[in-house]
């Protein structure tokens, strides 16, 4: 079984609606959200969509048809692991 993945309340409607409309479309296509075949057919989608990013989020990766972090080589991370953050 997958793990589950925690949604703050007033995002239950979106995350709902998107798995709904995720299942749809792999009823459409005849297959499910978990194969290959519903996963190429987003990444062709997202090549016809010309899905464009705002960089500092990084890029559209058309293959994953996922977001890639942005390489900001100018941003170091100065903060020490585990080191409690103050405001």
């Amino acid at each position: 079984m997958a793990a589950a993945v925690r949604h703050p309340p007033q995002r239950l409607d979106d995350n709902f609606r998107i798995q709904i409309q995720a299942q749809k479309l792999a009823q459409q296509l005849g297959t499910d959200t978990s194969r290959p075949e519903f996963w190429q057919a987003l990444s062709e989608a997202s090549t016809k969509l010309d899905v464009d990013l705002n960089p500092r989020y990084g890029d559209w990766d058309v293959e994953k048809s996922s977001r890639v972090d942005a390489e900001t080589p100018w941003v170091r991370d100065v903060t020490a692991a585990g080191a409690p953050q103050t405001l």
